[in-house]
């Protein structure tokens, strides 16, 4: 059954009932009607062209696809059947060709892509756009019909398309309005299958703008009960309805205009009064003219009603057409402003790289803005309604609700700074807050501004470590002056009471008190001598000699040194695992890298029972270990994951970590005064950061500390001579050059008369022949009267008008084959190398005046193998 019309096609009604009752007016209207619907039969109806008469042949049956949800033009009824305008139509039209016709109603989009593969004949209900001419051949047009836009009630401002930009549109999948609207600029569409479904999307609130034929807009939105809460624009188009062919299908296209033009302009009008509705009128002439003749008293009297109430409602239209008109002009002034002011304000936000919020005072999110959602701490979906506490670590709710509090109170808040793990990386935030005005009586809100500083944070930590650096490599530059400086006077002076204090010690041998005093002299002056070493260490000034070498002969022979001064109370152990890898390292410096961790760990252990344990092994750093520091990736990265560790772990009283973080500092101590210099652990991080190694340090308050050093280990099949190996071969050619008969003469030249008699006094007790000069002209006088009387120059380094390696190069012009030493209390690789470019045979250090002075001469002309006369 036909459901009744609807409120939405009185504009169609009326229009029919208009015609009709002025066609009652009409003297002849009775006649005049018989006549043209006789001749309607036989003559075209209105609107169609007449086309030439086609040859071809006329097909006995054809399939016409159009729209099926598109009423009253052509929908389905309750049951599925299509029903409508058309659809009789073309039943008629079947019926005056003889043609059969399959009418097939389906989606508009699909219909079209059916109709274009061939599918079918005709396609109906089409407009014609630049897109469709280019495929199809159309029909004079047999409708006409408007296109508006349609806007709900509660949105403002809409007027045409330019005021729908910004807006997403609802259109019909294939819908002609879809390339009006973007030729009009408006991109952001959203597709429906049909118009039942764009309006049921509508009626939901899914879609609050569309764009839609008026036709079935009207019928749909009264079904649809949401007729009043929708308005629409003037016409964005006005479309025509055509029937069309594929393009050179034009014998068809013929057929179907002549199939038309056999139906009468009264039968087109009774299709269509039968679905847009009419009057309900009984039969017979009598009651037509009574009709009429009511129907022209009553048009007579409404006219003059009319007439009268046309002219004061002319004036009344003009004075508000001018309001209207003034007003209109003020709203769209006030609407482009507005469009103005929020294009200004969305390229303002855009331009903002920072996050930005708007909370109340218990942090709660009412709004926010981000280019960049990525700096989120959670997804954007999840910040609206919830509050700081809910989104935020605790510290960083603690801050930013402390800022809130002071922008409450002051109005603005700026500088605080917070620290937020997003994604695998910290970023650092700056926070800047100001209170909106807010209305009597309204809680006030808060616009939050935070901006990720993580890169200015990042050049702030560079900087201070760059700064840390300057200040650490100005303090070395500045200690290594000073070691150079002190290290040849103050050394003059050491080996001069070191070299005394052995010789009063063997003259005073039967004297026990002057023995004790002696021995306290000699104490005194070795802890300074040692002293100045760790300056030279600690400043990279001593010379180093880095050689394959095995480690555990280091550690044994630094165990069998610190056992003769360790307290009893006191265990020392040592662990070392087997098959050691070498290591490329100076053994002496390993050594007092040794020797200072295990003072170290005696003096961490003040009073009691305690443990010093030494472990010796080789490890394969894993990603864990090694991220834990940086330096140990470093590490791995040049030299392998496979490394040599020594540990040193005792159970003392442990670090604070204000401690621990200045625990390598120069001069940094905890002891007492008298009691430490505060050189040594820093002499130990010196020594393994020049081996390329890592030291790293736990330790616990009241359980003890651990030192552990991690060297980089050589590949197995590396020679290697063991610095046990070489110290005892240095032994045993010093004990068999000590063992010579014959004793070499020495020329010793030296500035200082103090070490000038302490050398003669030290030779002259072992039998050598020696002539000592503080003049370096007078010595080489001495050589040049008398070539051969000498085996041996020694020379001091440092001294006024001619340096030992002036006074070298000088002999070697005298006699080339004379071996020349040099003793000096600071020898670096500088003089080293210059010692070498005048022949140099041999580098004494002067603080070994007192231990192996003889010993080394003997070496020096064992080696040089000149046999003394």
């Amino acid at each position: 059954m036909v459901k009744p019309p609807s409120s939405a096609c009185v504009f169609f009604t009326l229009r029919l009932r208009m015609m009709r009752a002025f066609s009652m007016l009409v003297l002849m209207v009775a006649s005049a009607f018989a006549f043209g619907t006789l001749a309607a039969a036989e003559s075209p109806a209105p609107g169609y062209i007449t086309s030439p008469a086609t040859t071809a042949a006329k097909p006995k049956s054809i399939v016409v696809v159009t729209d099926d949800n598109y009423p009253p033009f052509i929908f389905r009824d309750s049951s599925g059947k299509l029903i409508g305008i058309l659809k009789d139509e073309w039943d008629l039209w079947a019926e005056r060709t003889g043609i059969a016709v399959e009418l097939r109603g389906m989606n508009w989009a699909t219909a079209q892509q059916t109709m274009r593969d061939g599918r079918a004949d005709v396609i109906d209900t089409m407009f014609v756009t630049d897109e469709r001419k280019k495929i199809y051949d159309f029909t004079v047009p047999y409708a006409t019909l408007p296109v508006p836009i349609f806007f709900h009630d509660s949105i403002g401002g809409i007027s045409s398309v330019d005021s729908v930009k910004g807006f997403t549109v609802g259109v019909k999948d294939g819908d002609a309005c879809i390339e009006m609207l973007r030729k009009n600029g408006v991109e952001s569409l959203r597709g429906y299958t049909s118009y039942s479904a764009l309006i049921a999307s509508a009626a939901v609130g899914d879609v609050r703008v569309f764009c839609m034929d008026l036709p079935p807009a009207a019928y749909l939105l009264n079904q649809a009960g949401i007729a009043n809460e929708f308005r629409r624009t003037i016409p964005l188009y006005t479309g025509q309805f055509h029937r069309a062919v594929l393009k050179g299908n034009g014998a068809l296209l013929s057929v179907v205009e002549g199939g038309f033009r056999r139906i009468s302009t009264a039968e087109h009008e009774q299709i269509e009064r039968k679905w847009y509705g009419s009057e309900i009128v009984g039969p017979g002439t009598s009651h037509v003219v009574r009709n009429s003749a009511y129907v022209v008293l009553g048009i007579a009297l409404i006219v003059i009603v009319l007439m009268g109430w046309n002219f004061s409602l002319r004036k009344r239209v003009a004075v508000k057409t001018t309001e209207l008109s003034r007003t209109v002009m003020a709203l769209e002034q006030a609407n482009h402003e507005t469009e103005q002011t929020l294009g200004h304000l969305n390229a303002t936000l855009a331009a903002i790289p920072d996050l930005l919020f708007e909370i109340d005072l218990d942090g709660r999110y009412f709004a926010f803005h981000s280019t960049e959602e990525d700096l989120l701490a959670v997804p954007a979906k999840d910040i609206i309604g919830k509050t700081m506490t809910d989104l935020l670590p605790p510290d960083v709710t603690d801050i930013a609700m402390a800022a809130l509090r002071e922008a409450n109170t002051n109005g603005v808040s700026r500088g605080s700074q917070y620290s937020l793990l997003i994604g695998d990386r910290i970023h650092w935030f700056e926070l800047s807050i100001a209170r909106k005005p807010a209305e009597t009586g309204l809680p006030p809100h808060f616009i939050v501004l935070a901006r990720d500083i993580s890169e200015r944070k990042q050049a702030e930590s560079s900087r201070l470590s760059l700064e840390a650096q300057l200040r650490e490599g100005q303090k070395m530059q500045a200690i290594g002056t000073l070691a150079g400086g002190v290290a040849h006077d103050f050394n003059n002076i050491l080996a001069t009471i070191l070299g005394n204090t052995e010789l009063a010690m063997q003259d005073a041998s039967s004297n026990p008190l002057a023995l004790e005093s002696l021995a306290e002299i000699r104490k005194a002056a070795s802890r300074a001598r040692d002293l100045v070493q760790q300056i030279l260490s600690f400043s990279r000034r001593q010379p180093t000699a880095k050689k394959i070498m095995a480690l555990l002969p280091v550690v044994e022979e630094s165990v069998r040194l610190l056992r003769a001064t360790l307290p009893a109370r006191l265990t020392l152990t040592i662990d070392c695992d087997d098959f050691l890898p070498m290591v490329q390292a100076d053994a002496t410096q390993l050594q007092q890298v040794v020797l200072n961790l295990a003072t170290n760990a005696m003096q961490a252990v003040p009073s009691g029972p305690g443990r010093i344990e030494i472990r010796l092994g080789v490890v394969s750093i894993d990603a864990a270990t090694a991220a834990k520091t940086p330096a140990l990736q470093d590490l791995c990265a040049k030299h392998g994951n496979q490394v040599v560790r020594l540990v040193m772990q005792d159970s003392g009283h442990g670090m604070a970590a204000d401690t621990m973080a200045r625990l390598f500092e120069p001069f940094f101590t905890t002891k007492a005064v008298n009691e430490g210099t505060g050189l040594g652990l820093a002499v130990v991080h010196g020594i393994v950061e020049n081996h390329e190694g890592v030291i790293v340090v736990e330790s616990t308050p009241g359980v003890g500390s651990t030192f552990t050093i991690y060297l980089p280990a050589l590949a197995a099949n590396r020679s290697v001579s063991t610095a046990a190996d070489q110290a005892s071969g240095k032994v045993a050619s010093a004990e068999s050059a000590g063992q010579t008969k014959v004793m070499p003469r020495i020329l010793y030249i030296d500035d200082d008369e103090s070490l000038i008699y302490l050398v003669n006094r030290q030779l002259s007790k072992q039998g050598v022949v020696v002539n000592t000069f503080t003049n370096q002209q007078e010595a080489l006088a001495a050589v040049r009267s008398s070539p051969n009387d000498f085996d041996l120059v020694v020379t001091d380094y440092n001294m006024p008008g001619m340096s030992g390696l002036d006074v070298a190069g000088e002999i070697r012009t005298i006699r080339a084959d004379l071996p020349v030493a040099i003793i000096s209390g600071f020898i670096d690789e500088v003089l080293r190398s210059k010692a070498a470019g005048v022949g140099v045979t041999e580098l004494i250090f002067k603080e070994n005046i007192t231990e192996d002075f003889c010993a080394a001469i003997f070496r020096i002309v064992q080696k040089t193998k000149v046999k003394p006369s």
